[in-house]
């Protein structure tokens, strides 16, 4: 087949061992590299499926990649491509599980790439050391192609103008360090947080989470004015992961998990409300998921399990520590809430304050008249003590 040969060929030739094969053969035995090599390219000169004539593994899975490369398409979205041709093609088709068993196998036989941005003009490569750079150093062109102002427009904001990115922006465009950073426990919002796994070592309970969020709720499969309104999500803390995109802006996130309200949640004839950790939002681990929040979003509840019905947890919500709250409800517009432990000045009392200075009053009370008996009512013993 000629698409075989071709692809042999170029093996041969991008590796230098076109002229060498009869030494490899004679170490193949002795070598298990090689051995392994070989046999990795006899796998990959296989027919796609039995009884395909267009293309054989190692072709198809380039000419996949090229086309990756060329449309920009992310791992994420390959790595789809390749579970959805698995279902279309015969079950016998020899295609790789993921974009980076791709990678692997086309990095084993010899073929890798790289991609970097070129100047306009042919001057230069922005790469190594000019990895970074805005514009071409030799002509002094932009790296960025200018969009027509017409045709871009985002938030109000034209792109291709002059207007200056943010440095906020820039750094959150080169996306997170690869290192995070894990913890057991956080706190923040004046909630004390820990996971659950150390939780089930613990007589306390601080993994409850509860998430109060705006999202679009429906009357019907047939409504198509919905109405924005708070909904609260409820969940146990599972991970505490820190991501950084510079020494000055890191965010830390909490990956929970929550119950879903449909079917997991309700609220009993006293109004309370109850969840059950056998029915969760998300069952199975998808790419689609959406377990984490951001820290700063969490607030703390606590369950306690139904005496009736196991499954089930009445959930409490948690007053941040040193706060209270006072005469106000939970719909109030404007909450006050003041320390549990109030501060106090130090005390000093003259000596010399008269009965008048330091009398104490009750306000709000109607007082009370107590006759006070003059000082010649006033008797004492020999010893200095009151008597009647």
């Amino acid at each position: 087949m000629n698409v075989r040969s071709n692809m042999r060929k170029l093996v041969e030739e991008g590796l230098g061992i076109r002229e060498r094969l009869h030494e490899i053969d004679e170490v193949v035995q002795s070598d298990k590299a090689t051995a392994d090599f070989l046999k990795l390219l006899k796998d990959a000169e296989s027919e796609l499926w039995e009884g395909c004539e267009e293309f054989i593994a190692l072709s198809f899975i380039v000419e996949l990649l090229h086309l990756k490369a060329i449309s920009r398409w992310s791992n994420k979205s390959f790595t789809e491509l390749l579970k959805i041709l698995k279902r279309a093609l015969p079950k016998t088709t020899k295609l790789p599980n993921s974009c980076n068993d791709a990678y692997k196998m086309t990095g084993d036989l010899g073929f890798s790439y790289k991609t970097w941005d070129a100047c306009v003009n042919h001057c230069m490569l922005f790469r190594n050391e000019t990895e970074k750079l805005d514009k071409c150093k030799i002509c002094g062109a932009s790296r960025y192609k200018k969009m027509d102002a017409d045709k871009c427009n985002a938030g109000g904001k034209v792109c291709g103008t002059k207007e200056k990115i943010s440095d906020d922006i820039k750094l959150l465009a080169l996306g997170p360090h690869m290192d995070a950073r894990r913890y057991k426990g956080y706190i923040i919002n004046g909630y004390r947080f820990r996971i659950k796994d150390v939780d089930l070592r613990r007589k306390s309970q601080n993994s409850g989470v509860m998430l109060n969020a705006s999202v679009p709720c429906f009357a019907s499969r047939k409504d198509n004015n919905p109405v924005v309104g708070d909904v609260n999500f409820y969940g146990e803390l599972t991970d505490i992961i820190e991501i950084r995109y510079s020494n000055s802006m890191k965010f830390v996130l909490f990956r929970c998990d929550w119950i879903d309200n449909r079917t997991g949640m309700l609220k009993d004839e006293f109004k309370f409300t109850l969840v059950n950790f056998k029915h969760k939002l998300y069952k199975d681990n998808r790419v689609t998921n959406e377990p984490f929040i951001l820290a700063t979003q969490a607030k703390q509840v606590w369950y306690i399990q139904d005496p009736l019905e196991t499954d089930w947890y009445v959930v409490m919500k948690m007053m941040a520590r040193d706060n209270f709250d006072i005469y106000s409800t939970e719909n109030s517009p404007n909450i006050t809430t003041i320390p549990q432990i109030m501060p106090f000045d130090t005390q000093d009392f003259d000596e010399n304050q008269t009965k008048a200075e330091s009398s104490w009053v009750r306000e709000g009370v109607e007082g009370v008249e107590v006759a006070w008996p003059g000082e010649s009512d006033i008797r004492t013993d020999d010893h200095g003590d009151f008597t009647n």
